[in-house]
C-alpha cells in the first residue's frame, strides 16, 4: 500500500493534507478500522513509522518519505549535473539574475524545482565531502567540517584574502598549513579539521558523499530518518529479537505489543482513559496488567504449571515482562517438551492464553482445563509442518554424461 504513491513522491512535493490522508489509510488498514467501525489504535503512529530496529513496524510516514525521496532528487541533480534535465533546471533556476533578486524564493518556478527545494534541507544535512589536497571548496564558506562551515566555528572578522581561501590553499603535501591564516584557530576547531582525512592520491579534488552510508552512496533509509528529525545512530529496540523468531507473524506482532505495553488489558485501557475498572476479570483479585494476564494470574499460573519445563527455568515467575518473554522465547538451554523446543511452545502458549482470556471475557466461554494440551498440539503441528522435525535429507551426486541417441533410419511413406 505504501508503494502506490512512491512514484509520484519522487518528483513532486505532496500537500500536507494528502500525506495525512495516505497515513490515515495505512493506520486504518493496520488496525482494521473502517468508516463504519472504529478500532482501537494500540500503538502510536510515531512509534509505528520507526524501523523495526528502533521498535517500530517499518512503515513510513508519507510526509517524511516524500521529503526523503526529494532529497534523493537533489542527490541526482548534483551527481548528474551534466545530464540534459539537470542542466536545464540549473541554468533556469540558478542563474545570476535570480540570485541577485531580493527574494528568489518568491520568483515563479516549476513544480519540479519546488520539489527540489523541499528536499534540499534533508539533502544538506546528510551530505559530506571527501576532500583532496587540491580541493577547490571554500575553506570558510562550504560545509565540509562535519556538516558545518568553518566560519560558523569561529568569531571575528576575516580579511578579504582569508575569506576567499580554498581548501587547496590551506594544505601542503597532504597536511594542513595553518600559516596561511593570520590568526590561531581554537584547538577544538583544529582537532575537528585534522580528523578529516585528506586524499593525497588519485584526482585529489573533492567528491560528495552521503554521511548515512558506509560507501558514501545515497541511502533512502538514512534520508528518511533525517526527514523525521531522528538521529542516524538511534538506539536498538530491546525487543528487536522478536522479528528474528521462527514463529507465526501474528504471534510476533502480539509479542511486539507486549514490549510496547499496548496489549489491551484493563490496566492499559484505564491508563488511556477508556475504562475505570482495572480488576482482573478471571481472578477478581488483582489489577489486570499484561504480566498478570500472561503469568501471575492464578488461571495463568495453573496453566504454566502443567508444562514441566517451565518449572525448570530459573526465575520463571519472578522476571520482568521483557526479560520473561526474551528468556523463554530465546531459550538457549534446548529444553523440549515431547520433542518440541520450548522456544516454539512458549510463544504459542502465550498467544493461546491471551485468546483464551478473550473468549472467556467477551464470549462467556468456560475456562478450558485442557488448554495446555491444545497448545502442545498447535506447537507439534507447527514444528512438523514447518519441517523442523524432519531428519536431514541425504544428498547424492548423480553423474551426468552425454548419451548416444538411438536413431532410426528414415522410412519414406
Amino acid at each position: 500500500m505504501e508503494a502506490i504513491p512512491s512514484y509520484v513522491m519522487q518528483g513532486a512535493a505532496l500537500p500536507m493534507h494528502v500525506c495525512e490522508k495516505i497515513d490515515k489509510v495505512s493506520r486504518d488498514f493496520l488496525w482494521g478500522s473502517t468508516e463504519e467501525k472504529r478500532k482501537l489504535h494500540l500503538v502510536g503512529w510515531g512509534k509505528i513509522v520507526k524501523s523495526k530496529e528502533e521498535g517500530g513496524l517499518g512503515l513510513q510516514s508519507a510526509r517524511a518519505k516524500n521529503i526523503a525521496l526529494l532529497a534523493k532528487l537533489n542527490w541526482r541533480l548534483y551527481q548528474e549535473k551534466e545530464a540534459l534535465w539537470a542542466r536545464v533546471l540549473i541554468n533556469k533556476y540558478c542563474s545570476q539574475s535570480r540570485r541577485r533578486s531580493k527574494d528568489p524564493d518568491k520568483l515563479p518556478c516549476s513544480p519540479t524545482w519546488i520539489a527540489i527545494k523541499k528536499g534540499f534541507t534533508v539533502f544538506e544535512k546528510g551530505i559530506g565531502w571527501n576532500l583532496g589536497s587540491n580541493s577547490t571548496l571554500s575553506f570558510w564558506n562550504d560545509k565540509w567540517v562535519k556538516g558545518q562551515t568553518a566560519r560558523e566555528l569561529i568569531q571575528g572578522p576575516l580579511t578579504q584574502r582569508e575569506f576567499n581561501l580554498s581548501v587547496a590553499e590551506t594544505t601542503c603535501q597532504g597536511s594542513w598549513d595553518w600559516s596561511k591564516l593570520s590568526f590561531e584557530l581554537p584547538l577544538d576547531v583544529k582537532d575537528m579539521i585534522k580528523a578529516i582525512p585528506l586524499q593525497i592520491y588519485g584526482e585529489k579534488h573533492h567528491n560528495l558523499i552521503w554521511k548515512g552510508s558506509h560507501d558514501g552512496d545515497f541511502k533512502l533509509a538514512s534520508a528518511y530518518k533525517l526527514a523525521r528529525s531522528e538521529s542516524l545512530d538511534a538506539q536498538t529496540f530491546q525487543g528487536y529479537w522478536i522479528w528474528k523468531l521462527d514463529m507465526l507473524p501474528k504471534i510476533k506482532h502480539f509479542l511486539w505489543l507486549c514490549f510496547h505495553n499496548s496489549v489491551p488489558v484493563k490496566k492499559v485501557l484505564e491508563s488511556r482513559g477508556i475504562i475505570h475498572d482495572t480488576c482482573c476479570p478471571l481472578c477478581r483479585n488483582h489489577e489486570e496488567t499484561i504480566l498478570h494476564t500472561l503469568r501471575d494470574c492464578p488461571v495463568a499460573m495453573n496453566f504454566w504449571q502443567k508444562f514441566r519445563t517451565s518449572q525448570n527455568l530459573s526465575n520463571f515467575m519472578h522476571l520482568s515482562l521483557a526479560d520473561w518473554l526474551s528468556t523463554n522465547c530465546l531459550d538457549s538451554k534446548l529444553n523440549r517438551i515431547n520433542g518440541i523446543p520450548w522456544s516454539i511452545v512458549f510463544p504459542l502458549a502465550v498467544w493461546n492464553l491471551w485468546k483464551h482470556r478473550n473468549n472467556t471475557v467477551f464470549q462467556n466461554s468456560p475456562l478450558n482445563p485442557n488448554l495446555h494440551s491444545l497448545c502442545m498440539k498447535a506447537a507439534t503441528e507447527y514444528y512438523y509442518c514447518m519441517g523442523k522435525g524432519q531428519a536431514s535429507k541425504r544428498h547424492s551426486v548423480i553423474p551426468v554424461c552425454w548419451l548416444i541417441a538411438n536413431t532410426l533410419p528414415f522410412v519414406a511413406s
